[in-house]
């Protein structure tokens, strides 16, 4: 029951931060600090906290080479992962793989979260990261259809990106990107 209890309080805690920081970006007071940070540190951290949530799915994670320096706001990018993570988990069965993967690419990180859920259609892709868009397969879930706008708002503040791919490597699922400027030097 205790178990209950604090998971349902933490959900209502997302969801309320979820609500103020669209807010706060629809109004333009969401201040993104951008400064060089441990990337690593940020997604095992994030990773850390989903590990009693996450049921019987497995959440790894594995750093690319010299993938690890990002500049952005720690804050805001745990917030994104976040939000990313949360709908993998709500969207992969039990028994399923959530992989994450940073890599290196063109002056940029890009961290790949990859889910074994259902997937979407091609011709949603675009509008995942609407706010209020919730795709055809998530009518049955709760939820609000704020996340992944938040998180797109969020990676943008920062300087940043986020989209969504259908997974190549697999039969279902979908792959959310995160990418943030490389701290060079």
């Amino acid at each position: 029951l205790v178990n209950t209890i604090q998971e349902e309080a933490e959900r209502l805690n997302a969801f309320v931060s979820n609500l103020l920081n669209m807010t706060r970006l629809e109004s333009g007071a969401l201040d993104a600090h951008r400064a060089p940070f441990d990337l690593g540190e940020v997604v095992e951290r994030t990773r850390q906290r989903f590990e009693r949530m996450r049921g019987g799915r497995t959440i790894t994670w594995k750093a690319g080479d010299a993938a690890d320096r990002a500049v952005g706001d720690p804050v805001l990018f745990e917030v994104a992962l976040g939000n990313v993570l949360e709908n993998a988990v709500r969207y992969s069965p039990e028994g399923a793989t959530i992989s994450m993967a940073s890599t290196r690419r063109d002056g940029e990180v890009v961290l790949a979260v990859a889910d074994e859920g259902p997937g979407v259609p091609r011709d949603e892709l675009d509008r995942l990261f609407d706010k209020f868009y919730r795709g055809a397969g998530a009518k049955h879930l709760s939820g609000t259809g704020l996340g992944l706008s938040i998180v797109r708002g969020v990676m943008q503040g920062m300087g940043g990106s986020a989209k969504a791919e259908i997974r190549a490597d697999a039969t279902s699922g979908l792959v959310v990107s995160l990418a943030l400027p490389l701290e060079m030097g």
